[in-house]
C-alpha cells in the first residue's frame, strides 16, 4: 500500500493564510497527523479549530467528498458530535497554501471536537470495557450511519485498502504478515470469504458509510459516566454495505473485553438501536468481522 507522508510547512506562512483566508487568528499548537500537517487553533474568543494541511499526493475531490459528509451529517443530526466545516471567507470548503516551486496544499478547517480517545481511556484506566460501555459505541455509530443516509458523492466510488469489499484482504502480500501457526485457519476463512462473502454483500443494504469505527476515532468522556463525546477522521468513508461499517467497529471492540462474543453482540445491539439490522446483514457480519480482523 502506497504511504502518503505528512507534509512539513512552517507556521508562520500557514497562520497567514489562515488570517487571510478564514479570518482566524490566536494560539496555534502542533498535532500529530500521519498523512497530514495538522494544528489546533485556539482564538481570543476561546473558538477551538483543527487546521488540516493535506499532503501534495492527497486527492482533492475526496477532501471535498469529506467536507460534504460533514455538512450533511451537521444538517441531519446537529448534535452529533464531528467536527464542523468552517468555509473561507470566500465561502469555499478548502483553500490551496503554497509550498514553492508551484507545489499547492489543500488546507481545511474544522473545529475541534473535545474529548479523549477510547484508547487513551484504555490506557488510562485499564484495557477493558464494559457491555454498557460497547452498547454506548454501538449506539453511536449506529446514529452516525443514520446521519449519513442520503447522502452521496462520486469519490464514494474511489478504491481505498480498507474496504473490505474490493477483495485487498485475499492478496497474495498479506500472507507474509500472517503467523504460521494461524495461516492455515486463515487461508480457510479467505476461501470462505471469497466466496458465498463477496458474492453476497451486493444484495445488501448499501450507502455512503464512514468505515473508521475504533479506538482512535472514537472520543469519550468518562465521568460521569461512559459517553461517547464525538468521531474524528472521515477519510476511509466509502460506498459500502452497512453490515461491513458494523464489522469494522466490532473488530475494533472486541479486543477489550474479556468475552468477545458478548462484546460483539453488545455493539450490535447498541448499533440497532439507531440502525436495525436486517437478516442478510446479520448473516455476513461474522465474515466481515473476521476479515477486518485478519486485515487490520
Amino acid at each position: 500500500m502506497r504511504s502518503i507522508k505528512a507534509p512539513q510547512l512552517d507556521l508562520e506562512p500557514v497562520a497567514d493564510h489562515v488570517l487571510d483566508h478564514y479570518g482566524l487568528a490566536g494560539e496555534w499548537h502542533q498535532l500529530g497527523g500521519e498523512r497530514e500537517q495538522n494544528y489546533r487553533l485556539v482564538t481570543a474568543a476561546g473558538e477551538k479549530f483543527v487546521v488540516k494541511i493535506a499532503s501534495l499526493e492527497e486527492d482533492e475531490e475526496s477532501l471535498i467528498f469529506q467536507a460534504k459528509a460533514l455538512e450533511h451529517i451537521e444538517q441531519v443530526d446537529p448534535a452529533l458530535q464531528v467536527p464542523r466545516v468552517r468555509r473561507t471567507i470566500a465561502g469555499d470548503l478548502l483553500s490551496s497554501i503554497s509550498a514553492g516551486e508551484g507545489r499547492k496544499h489543500a488546507l481545511r478547517v474544522l473545529s475541534f471536537v473535545a474529548g479523549e480517545t477510547v484508547m487513551d481511556l484504555l490506557s488510562r484506566r485499564g484495557f477493558n470495557l464494559s457491555t454498557d460501555d460497547l452498547l454506548s459505541l454501538g449506539a453511536a455509530q449506529g446514529r452516525l450511519a443514520r446521519a449519513l443516509q442520503g447522502f452521496n458523492h462520486r469519490s464514494a466510488l474511489r478504491p481505498i485498502p480498507w474496504d473490505l469489499a474490493n477483495g485487498l484482504v485475499l492478496g497474495d502480500w498479506l500472507r507474509d504478515y500472517i503467523p504460521e501457526e494461524i495461516r492455515q485457519d486463515v487461508d480457510r476463512a479467505l476461501e470462505h470469504f471469497a466466496g458465498s462473502t463477496l458474492a453476497a454483500l451486493p444484495r445488501l443494504r448499501s450507502q455512503v458509510i464512514y468505515n473508521d469505527f475504533h479506538e482512535s476515532n472514537v472520543l469519550v468522556r468518562a465521568e460521569p459516566s461512559f459517553e461517547v463525546a464525538g468521531v474524528i477522521d472521515f477519510g476511509d468513508m466509502v460506498y459500502g454495505t452497512i453490515a461491513q461499517d458494523l464489522a469494522v467497529a466490532v473488530a475494533s471492540f472486541i479486543h477489550w473485553s474479556p468475552e468477545p462474543v458478548a462484546a460483539a453482540a453488545a455493539v450490535v445491539r447498541g448499533y440497532q438501536r439507531h440502525m436495525p439490522l436486517e437478516a442478510a446483514d446479520l448473516a455476513v457480519l461474522k465474515d466481515l468481522v473476521l476479515a477486518r480482523l485478519i486485515l487490520q
